[in-house]
């Protein structure tokens, strides 16, 4: 009778119901918890255009609260000369964003403008994205001029007077790290004081020669294959003056005339003239070694 009653024990004691250990999440990545986001079990299977979509998305989100933050803040110092800042995320933690401004007479004594510059960094440190904006204060209201992105190579951005017209001017510089050969691309936005607008002028592997007004650019390739090509200032337009390139035999990019010569067309009729060595302004340029390594 013992025996039984020993049996009966075990077998009660293994057919309690026993809850099984459970994991709790309630600390949860900080991200999506601060934003309230989800991680629905669709985001596993989407493809790479709709991932990339939704990155792009989630990105703009942020980008446009900080904006958001930004403008509230200005709003509040319109009256002033001159005022500037930083707003960052730290309230929700996202990929490294942040934003800088300045507020006041940037461009010209007469008229007031914000300029924002939003950051993000998604690589820590690889590679930093800028998207700037550039407002106008029209009576009461922020009116937008100017809205740009640099996520390829940014590199650095300035206020300076480019065209040397008396007017300080925004350019953005990005050299990519993917290419060949040199790749120095930079955009100046240009101060129109006639609007207190701005017009965008672009720029590839520049130099400028500000004591004579003129800026040389080169453009894409191995040596060779480039030319260099002389611009002036007209107010904020960039004109062609003349380009010299290799003189090619027989139009062929790999075959050059010996004695090595140049073609040097004329603008703006386009006049072609073959020179025999290069103007010694061409000399002086950082990029001329590179533009004759072609030759032997």
């Amino acid at each position: 009778m013992k025996f039984y009653a020993i049996i009966l024990l075990v077998f009660l004691h293994f057919s309690c119901d026993h809850p099984a250990k459970t994991k709790h999440y309630s600390t949860t990545d900080s991200v999506a918890k601060k934003s309230g986001t989800s991680l629905p079990n669709e985001m596993f299977n989407e493809d790479g255009e709709e991932k990339g979509k939704r990155l792009r998305d989630t990105n703009n989100h942020y980008l446009n609260r900080l904006l958001a933050k930004v403008l509230k803040a200005v709003t509040q110092h319109k009256s002033d000369k001159f005022f500037t800042g930083m707003i960052d995320t730290s309230v929700y933690h996202f990929k490294n964003m942040y934003a800088t401004f300045q507020f006041g007479n940037i461009f010209s004594p007469g008229r007031k403008h914000l300029l924002v510059k939003r950051f993000i960094n998604e690589y820590d440190g690889y590679e930093t994205s800028l998207f700037s904006d550039i407002y106008i204060l029209k009576g009461n209201r922020f009116v937008r001029l100017i809205s740009d992105t640099a996520d390829i190579g940014y590199s650095d951005d300035a206020i300076e007077d480019v065209n040397l017209d008396g007017f300080k001017d925004f350019t953005v510089s990005q050299y990519s790290g993917a290419g060949c050969c040199p790749r120095d691309d930079r955009i100046a936005y240009l101060y129109n004081n006639n609007n207190g607008e701005f017009e965008t002028v672009g720029f590839f592997n520049p130099e400028f020669d500000n004591k004579n007004k003129l800026i040389y650019e080169m453009n894409y390739g191995h040596p060779g294959e480039v030319s260099i090509t002389k611009n002036k200032w007209n107010g904020v337009k960039k004109v062609e003056v003349e380009s010299i390139s290799p003189t090619h035999f027989e139009n062929r990019v790999d075959s050059f005339v010996r004695p090595y010569s140049y073609t040097k067309i004329i603008y703006p009729s386009g006049k072609e003239v073959i020179i025999k060595s290069v103007p010694d302004e061409y000399k002086k340029l950082r990029n001329f070694e590179y533009f004759i390594l072609y030759q032997e």
